[in-house]
């Protein structure tokens, strides 16, 4: 998918959110039908038949569910709820991304557990509020909030689906949507599978424009556009009569939206495009954060201060270039690092804590039994990588276990195999030997593998000159700041 102008600055809007921690997400039930479930629409097309109606020309499906529950009483609307989120279904590609994304604050009137489940498959720590009582707990350090505006499967006569249910929602759940107007005046919204249909959360956003007519915080939407192919009535004639009816119906409410509600609303053509956005925000969001890995125990052939020097100057400059930096305190290189990122973030007043532009992961070292210890050392280096979109490999060189060779660090070439499993982007200075000179020379043997030449054109020429054996530190430190620039997409290589 090409990204227009409108894509792009969204997702550079967005990137700069998840960084500031301002971010959120509404999901609708486009969302779950991305994973196979079925919309309202869909759910309640047995109970039209059932009514002797039309699920096609009925456009108040609220109502719907009224009717039915007057005629079958409540049972009968939660039988078709289970049979409809009860199976075993798992999250799609969109969930996944989401999960991985530091997103703090979900709200959703979906009734299943999507959500939850790619958290849970990332590892993650989730506070889940399903009515009014869960809002008065907290889950300490929890890694999200989810919000289930109307419930869902876990307590299926908790769900909000009927006329009545929604008429008394002000009433019965109103800590629900104080919470709500308290996320939509703080934090950005970006709604995914929502149609704007949902009288609750349309009486929130009026209650708010009402309060600060002109000021409302601004949030975004994403829309499949009409097309031609979603009427397919058999009628051609009939069929472009409707399209062009709905297109007319979604400019209006495009507008709508973004003049009363302050929503922009991005159009895509296709919903595989939702993916590919989201994609994009999650790689642009990890190309900021950057792992560094060495250690050194012998600089030869540089000097021991010619070494802290490079490595202070590069850390602070990678800092100053608003990447964040994530390291294990590599021995002998991560003193000077920490120095780096200390002395621009005291110097910077924009940057008040050390943890905005520096993660450390330092290796516990009072553990005797050495499974024990590689595997914990094994989880540490898979989780700091899980975190970073490009990765620093420099030196790599330790004693040897008799302690009386130099010998390539094995914990820094098992980082490189996490991180290539992971897909994070590479680059290694190979001009300072040990493990980061064979990690440069598997790179530089499949370059086109980890760098496609349609995405990174003119790149290779960068990345050979890491590996000069005469290159001095101080052209290296430009060279490795230069093609970070390249991978995270701020410039284009020469």
């Amino acid at each position: 998918m090409g990204l227009g102008r409108e894509v792009e600055s969204f997702i550079e809007t967005y990137v700069s959110l998840l960084e500031n921690g301002t971010a959120a997400i509404f999901a609708g039930a486009g969302l779950s039908c991305s994973a196979g479930l079925k919309d309202w629409r869909k759910l309640l097309e047995r109970v039209a038949e059932e009514l002797r109606l039309n699920i096609s020309l009925e456009t108040d499906l609220v109502a719907l569910a009224q009717y039915y529950h007057n005629k079958k009483k409540r049972t009968g609307l939660n039988q078709i709820i289970k049979n409809a989120f009860g199976a075993n279904t798992q999250p799609s590609e969109n969930h996944k991304i989401l999960a991985k994304l530091p997103i703090k604050t979900y709200w959703t009137t979906n009734y299943d557990s999507l959500i939850e489940k790619s958290f849970e498959n990332c590892g993650k720590t989730i506070d889940v509020k399903r009515k009014n009582e869960d809002l008065t707990t907290v889950i300490q350090r929890s890694d999200a909030v989810i919000y289930k505006m109307h419930g869902d499967i876990t307590s299926i006569d908790d769900t909000v689906i009927t006329k009545d249910e929604y008429e008394t929602y002000s009433y019965k759940r109103e800590p629900f949507r104080n919470a709500l107007k308290y996320d939509l005046l703080s934090k950005t919204f970006l709604f995914i599978g929502f149609s704007f249909e949902d009288p609750n959360l349309l009486h929130i956003l009026g209650t708010i424009k009402i309060l600060l007519q002109d000021s409302m915080k601004e949030h975004y939407c994403i829309m499949k556009k009409v097309s031609r192919d979603d009427f397919c009535s058999g009628n051609s004639e009939l069929d472009e009569k409707n399209c062009q009816y709905e297109q007319i119906k979604r400019e209006l409410r495009i507008e709508d939206l973004q003049k009363r509600y302050s929503i922009n609303v991005l159009e895509v053509d296709e919903y595989s495009d939702v993916t590919a956005i989201l994609q994009e925000i999650e790689r642009r969001f990890r190309t900021k954060r950057v792992f560094i890995s060495g250690s050194l125990v012998d600089a030869k052939p540089y000097m021991q201060k010619e070494v802290e020097d490079f490595v202070f100057q590069l850390s602070k400059d990678i800092v100053r270039s608003e990447y964040q930096i994530i390291s294990g305190f590599g021995i002998g290189i991560g003193g000077a690092l920490i120095n780096g990122v200390l002395e621009y973030v005291y110097d910077e007043t924009k940057y008040r804590h050390i943890d905005e532009r520096l993660i450390l992961w330092p290796f516990p070292q009072s553990i005797e039994d050495e499974e024990e210890k590689r595997n914990k050392f094994t989880k540490y280096r898979e989780d700091m990588l899980s975190e970073a979109g490009v990765a620093i490999f420099m030196f790599g060189n330790k004693l040897s276990q008799k302690e009386s060779t130099i010998v390539e660090a094995d914990g820094v070439l098992e980082e490189y195999n996490i991180a290539k499993k992971r897909g994070v982007k590479v680059i290694a200075i190979g001009c300072t030997g040990g493990a980061a000179k064979k990690i440069w020379e598997e790179q530089m043997a499949e370059f086109e593998t980890y760098f496609p030449s349609a995405s990174y054109p003119g790149l290779q020429s960068l990345y050979e000159k890491l590996g000069e054996k005469d290159l001095s530190l101080e052209k290296c430190r430009k060279l490795v700041l230069e093609i970070l620039d390249i991978i995270a997409g701020r410039c284009q290589s020469k």
